[in-house]
């Protein structure tokens, strides 16, 4: 879980306490609030309406990952996990596959010089 504000490349989700250090940096905020979902449809409906994905989000993890790493479309972003504890302890396998596809596009976008920060 490395990477912060001063030059390295954020990787993996990261402390909260980071989040200074990114706004710092002009990165936008967003929060994912993963509190009461229940399902994959659910994460799903809350990653389309917190992250604004367009409607042509096809609700899987590759189209997920398409959109994050796109980088004419994500700007330097801090993600805000909201409930993120509770929801690794009730879904470890949707959050391993969450923070997989976070990790992939943070690096590829990275690549492009354009952070994401996800912080819990």
């Amino acid at each position: 879980m490395s990477g912060d504000a001063s030059g390295a490349a954020p990787r993996g989700i990261q402390a909260l306490s980071t989040a200074a250090e990114a706004q710092a940096a002009g990165a936008a905020l967003t929060v994912l609030d993963l509190s009461g979902v229940q399902s994959r449809a659910d994460l799903m409906d809350r990653l389309t309406r917190d992250l604004k994905l367009p409607d042509y989000f096809g609700r899987n993890w590759d189209a997920l990952y398409d959109l994050l790493s796109d980088d004419g479309r994500m700007p330097p972003t801090v993600l805000h996990l909201l409930g993120w504890e509770e929801f690794r302890a009730e879904h470890p396998q949707l959050a391993a596959q969450l923070q997989s596809t976070f990790e992939d596009a943070q690096e590829a976008l990275a690549g492009a010089g354009v952070p994401l920060w996800v912080l819990a």
